[in-house]
């Protein structure tokens, strides 16, 4: 089997290296397994997502769509535009047998279509239906409706032309048939994953907790950012010497407001960024040397870094989402979105009760054994697979 791996919105951050989502990082490590089980794995990706599949270990025939720069309204419609003219698919001469896209955007939409107008088998990601446009005010409102208008023509693209569905949760598959009238056939709910036996081993080999919570997460308004850095100044209130340490890198326009943030709030000496950091060893290294994981995101579909939390042990602290309970139920503890001062006094809380903290810790360890990549990727091939072979059966039938 030979797939194509389409990944076009992967852009550089504000320290010049690849930016990381939950959707990338999702892509990668099935296109690793599915190397392993013998499939030819081709990305037609930017430079920014070629450089990141290394960085991450993936070794697969890369299709350069686009020179990467810091994403920009501008960028992201030419990149849109630009994928759907592209040469790319068609100049490597290569005849696959599937084109998995990774979500809903037209600039991994489009390509996928314009391959299974060559008959191959089109697989489908897609994480959530397109949100309001007032309803993500604090991403911008150009940018909000522009994601909204962007989102929604990918989510149609896919409904009349994908031939397989993947979504990241069960209420993610139930609300595009339901809402966007998806066929339910086509539709089937998968999961994201952890590296679970390398975790765990990395895990119990640390002893030093440096940090009392850290945040890991690429850093947007949505995801909480600045939240996060409010909660924590109500957390510095009651422990003068509370450590918070924030993973990741985003657009240069909010690193650098974060930075300012947390200058004018006084928490120079309690706040630690560091960037975005890909070596799977040093990140889960930096998860064991906490003792909180704090998630104040508003949209959020499954979250990896939760999983990634919980196979550590970390007790986990995240807004009220209804994507993310149906997955994670009783083993986080959840706060009405928005809610900073609610957050700030749980977090609060748990540093300052042993007993609550003990409580939490491990909570999640024995239900992430079944998240393991491994699966989730035989999972999905398998599907893949029988999707195939259903395909041919109705041709020859046809």
């Amino acid at each position: 089997m030979k797939a194509l791996f389409v990944m076009n919105g992967a852009s550089f951050g504000s320290s010049g290296s690849p930016n990381v989502s939950g959707g990338d990082l999702m892509l990668i490590e099935i296109a690793k397994r599915w190397t392993q089980r013998g499939v030819e794995v081709h990305f037609l990706t930017s430079s920014a997502g070629k450089e990141l599949c290394d960085k991450l270990g993936l070794k697969a025939v890369y299709h350069l769509s686009h020179s990467s720069t810091k994403l920009s309204i501008s960028r992201y419609i030419f990149i849109a535009l630009r994928s759907a003219v592209a040469r790319t698919t068609t100049k490597a001469k290569t005849i696959f047998d599937i084109v998995y896209s990774s979500n809903e955007h037209l600039y991994d939409v489009l390509p996928a279509f314009k391959m299974k107008k060559r008959n191959v088998e089109w697989v489908a990601m897609v994480h959530f239906v397109p949100p309001p446009p007032w309803t993500r005010v604090k991403a911008g409102k150009l940018n909000a409706i522009l994601y909204y208008l962007n989102h929604m023509l990918g989510a149609l693209i896919i409904r009349n032309n994908a031939d397989l569905v993947f979504a990241v949760s069960q209420t993610t598959a139930s609300d595009y048939i339901r809402k966007l009238k998806f066929d339910g056939k086509k539709v089937v709910a998968v999961a994201g994953g952890v590296n679970y036996g390398s975790i765990r081993a990395i895990a119990d080999s640390t002893r030093e907790k440096n940090y009392d919570a850290i945040f890991m997460k690429r850093l947007q308004p949505m995801k909480g950012v600045f939240d996060v850095i409010k909660v924590w100044r109500q957390v510095v209130n009651a422990s003068p010497n509370a450590k918070l340490l924030i993973l990741g890198d985003g657009p240069a326009d909010v690193v650098a407001r974060m930075h300012r943030m947390i200058t004018e709030l006084g928490l120079v000496e309690n706040i630690e960024m560091i960037g975005p950091v890909y070596d799977i060893e040093e990140k889960i290294s930096l998860l064991a040397r906490s003792k909180l994981f704090l998630l104040p995101s508003y949209e959020e579909n499954w979250a990896i870094v939760i999983g990634e939390a919980l196979t550590v042990g970390l007790p986990v602290v995240a807004y009220d989402l209804l994507e993310l309970k149906e997955i994670w139920g009783e083993h986080v503890l959840w706060i009405p979105k928005g809610n900073v001062e609610v957050f700030a006094a749980e977090v609060i809380n748990l540093l300052s009760n042993d007993k609550s903290y003990q409580k939490l810790v491990g909570n999640g360890i024995n239900l992430m054994k079944q998240f393991d990549w491994d699966n989730i990727a035989k999972r999905e091939l398998d599907l893949c697979i029988m999707m195939q072979r259903d395909s041919i059966h109705e041709r020859q039938n046809a």
